[in-house]
């Protein structure tokens, strides 16, 4: 994946349906999906009220780019410890009408089928997408489809409105991790209990949004926004069924002021979410745990920037934050009442920052930003069920120095940045089966690394890419079950990672790319007594333009991944358990070698 390829910042993918982002290690202690890091589609929030992620749903078809802030320095959008990814939606088109459809077919029976129209006028403008993808997957028990459609637009008058739509229906089989010598021997197999009952999860979900942005006069500006979500999911596992449901709103509110010596701006956010779930055995359908849950999030901030001097900006903001968890046991059938409240005081989160520009061709910045994360609803809950009230929240300082610049005229761009994250109350989670988990407070954790990114380009028709990271990450002061953990590497993040992305157009129609990824060692659990392996990877895709009656854009791409066919985990479970003297299953498998032949068609 390109997001890979950022310092810093690593996806991990199970399955087209199990997918997690960590950025410098936060949140790797994740199972299944991505936590400590907030995320967007625009403004809407795509993080739940509990804090955890989904990112599957996103149609990257749909996505013009992505905006990623390391760390809490995002008053915004909120001080997470991990920071935030924003995913831009396709925005006007360039000419006043354009239609695309594209048609990929791959390795282990992959589809993919998209198209869109963009119509742009004076007034505002229309994007429409359908997108349809579909596999067999490489793995047993893993067909996978799901079917997307994009609404998004804006009018313009005095004042300026967006809006979007997006659905997802998503029906999915779970193979789930495996243990090591299935990995060597067999990593085309699923987990045996997920197997013989053919689990999956098929659920459906909208998202919307509108955001309106009006001058209040020639400096000030106010921009409100109100998005929502629906979410109904059915998940088939080997002990249960899962039925849950969820719908969300959020209200947010900025206004800005813009001086010529400096800017201003302030706002708050408010996400409510009603969240309802119900386990049911699984031959007889019968319920045997029924709740809700009502989440509640409030976010406000202020943010000033000024220049001190030509050359040195300053930058400073605050952010308070407050979350309610509310959970009423709607399971009558037993003696225990399982309801209950969680409730975080005022989290205030400031940061600072400076950059100095020392001539046109270097810069230097530094920064230092606290930031939090909360427990997520399943880990604000007891071995035995009940809401943990005394769990504290994630609590750190992220603090970042850095110069970035150019050289040898614009060939050469570079940004080199070292970190150093100090956290408390690292929140960690333990197993007592494969379906029950809880989280425990785990004292302090350091982080520390270096990033480097390069570009060179010493031609219009070449370019590379270079990318590269190294970390330490340890816990400080960390006792569980009378067994201290000082000193250890924190599990679940890579020693270092590399990228080289090598780019040439060839008589201008043909267009070559090629990517080497390494990934250091990793260790999967807190004692430090399992390992991966370093892998490393080639990819590479080709791609021929041709252009026809000055209107139709013709692309034919072949891409072949993991040329060398490495054997390696592109995921892995931190802690998984062991029950009845099985082996931890800690792994899902990458795809070996394949390949995905696309076709491009563009009206223009």
């Amino acid at each position: 994946a390109v997001l890979n390829t950022v310092p810093g910042l690593q996806m991990q993918s199970g399955t087209l349906q199990t997918t997690k982002i960590t950025i410098r290690g936060i949140g790797s202690r994740s199972p299944y999906s991505t936590n400590r890091t907030r995320a967007f589609l625009d403004d809407i929030p795509l993080t739940t009220g509990d804090g955890s992620t989904v990112l599957d749903d996103i149609e990257l078809t749909f996505i013009d780019k992505i905006e990623i802030t390391k760390g809490p320095h995002s008053a915004w959008y909120g001080s997470g410890m991990g920071g935030s990814l924003r995913f831009v939606s396709l925005q006007e088109s360039p000419k006043p009408f354009m239609a695309e459809a594209v048609v990929s077919l791959g390795s282990y029976g992959l589809e993919k089928y998209s198209g869109n129209v963009r119509i742009a006028k004076p007034a505002g403008y229309l994007n429409v997408g359908l997108a349809r993808i579909l596999g067999d997957g490489y793995r047993q028990n893993s067909n996978f489809s799901r079917n997307s459609v994009f609404v998004s637009g804006a009018n313009r008058k005095r004042h300026k409105l967006n809006y979007l739509l997006l659905y997802s229906g998503v029906n999915s089989q779970t193979p789930s991790s495996i243990d090591e010598q299935t990995l060597i021997n067999s990593p085309s197999s699923a987990a045996a209990n997920w197997l013989n009952v053919k689990g999956r999860k098929d659920y459906e979900r909208f998202l919307g949004g509108i955001r309106l942005e009006s001058p209040l006069s020639q400096r000030f500006k106010n921009i409100a926004s109100l998005s929502g979500s629906i979410y109904d999911q059915y998940e088939l596992r080997p002990f249960n069924v899962l039925d849950d449901k969820a719908t969300s709103f959020t209200f947010q509110e900025n206004i800005m002021y813009s001086h010529s010596l400096f800017s201003i701006s302030a706002g708050f956010e408010w996400l409510h979410e009603n969240y309802f779930w119900r386990i049911l055995e699984n031959n007889s359908l019968l319920e045997t745990q029924k709740s809700n849950e009502i989440r509640n999030q409030f976010n406000s901030y202020i943010s000033f920037e000024t220049k001190l001097f030509s050359s040195l900006i300053l930058s400073a903001s605050a952010n308070i934050n407050t979350t309610r968890y509310t959970v009423s046991d709607l399971f009558t059938a037993d003696e225990i009442d399982y309801s209950g409240q969680y409730f975080n005081k005022l989290i205030f989160s400031p940061k600072i920052g400076l950059n100095y520009r020392y001539n046109s061709e270097l810069s230097f910045y530094a920064s230092a930003g606290h930031g939090f994360s909360n427990p997520t609803a399943e880990e604000s809950l007891t071995s035995q069920g009940f809401l943990n009230t005394v769990l504290r929240p994630e609590q750190g300082w992220t603090m970042d120095i850095g110069a970035r610049g150019t050289a040898f005229a614009n060939v050469l761009s570079y940004e080199v940045s070292a970190y150093s994250i100090l956290l408390n109350d690292l929140l960690v989670t333990k197993r007592i089966s494969e379906e029950i988990f809880f989280g425990e407070n785990a004292g302090r954790s350091t982080l520390k690394g270096v990033e480097v990114q390069l570009k060179y380009k010493p031609a219009v028709y070449f370019q590379t890419i270079v990318s590269f990271s190294k970390s330490d990450n340890r816990f400080k002061e960390f006792v569980s079950d009378n067994v201290n953990y000082a000193n250890k590497q924190l599990p679940g993040i890579p020693a270092m990672n590399a990228n080289i992305d090598l780019q040439t157009v060839l008589l201008k129609k043909l267009q070559l790319n090629a990517i080497y990824s390494y990934n250091g060692a990793q260790f999967l659990n807190d004692a430090n007594s399992k390992q991966t392996n370093a892998w490393q990877t080639v990819n590479f895709r080709a791609g021929y333009s041709l252009q026809l009656f000055q209107k139709y854009n013709i692309q034919l791409i072949a891409t072949i991944n993991n040329i060398f066919d490495e054997k390696y985990a592109s995921m892995i479970l931190v802690n998984a358990p062991t029950f009845s003297n099985r082996p931890p299953r800690y792994f899902y498998p990458a795809l070996p070698r394949n390949f995905l032949f696309t076709l491009k068609m563009q009206l223009m």
